[in-house]
């Protein structure tokens, strides 16, 4: 399925965050789909305070194996990805957080792929599954491709490819996140291998 994101999310979309991020926000649209903004935290000790973390997710879980992919950008420097993870959970105020879960991320200097842990006393850990170098221009759309199976991930961008080995469910909520700086997506699908 390929999701346009001109109008905005699709309506089987929620929001959703890792345990770090203190706030929600939601998309808003441009003239080539999705893209996050500036926000200003007072807390100087928050996560994401200068440019707004917003993520989305299908609401229902995809089987794997799957192709996931997105055309994306940056302005300057940025960290648009692709997220997938086994489970969400609704914290009491209604806000949706993501248990264990993976990025594949795109920015500047090339392409990693983060395995993430929520901790039981706060936080998460975070752990590089791959991390892949070659540069990508800023304001360019990109599109960044995904395979999962359950054996591992395999990314690409351009000629730029990334790969981790690992041990995945069989089913996921995927999606996409604007993670650091300005970041536009343009669409997102979600394929059976």
């Amino acid at each position: 399925m390929k999701y346009d994101l001109k109008n905005g999310l699709p309506e089987n979309f929620v929001y959703a965050a890792s345990t770090v991020v203190s706030y929600r926000r939601e998309f808003r649209t441009d003239e080539n789909g999705v893209v996050n903004g500036r926000i200003d935290l007072e807390d100087p000790k928050a996560k994401y305070r200068d440019f707004e973390y917003i993520s989305a997710v299908a609401d229902e879980r995809a089987q794997l194996p799957l192709v996931l992919e997105t055309e994306c950008s940056f302005d300057k420097f940025g960290a648009p990805l692709i997220v997938f993870s086994e489970t969400m959970n609704e914290l009491e105020n209604g806000w949706k957080v993501y248990g264990e879960h993976y990025e594949v991320v795109l920015f500047e200097s090339g392409i990693n792929i983060w395995h993430i842990t929520p901790k039981e006393e706060g936080g998460q850990q975070v752990e590089a599954v791959c991390k892949a170098r070659l540069p990508f221009e800023a304001g360019k759309m990109t599109r960044l491709t995904v395979k999962l199976t359950r054996e591992g991930i395999e990314a690409q961008a351009g000629e730029l490819t990334a790969r981790g080995e690992c041990a995945l469910p069989e089913r996921m909520y995927v999606g996409f996140t604007a993670c650091e700086g300005i970041n536009h997506f343009a669409n997102f699908s979600v394929e059976r291998a």
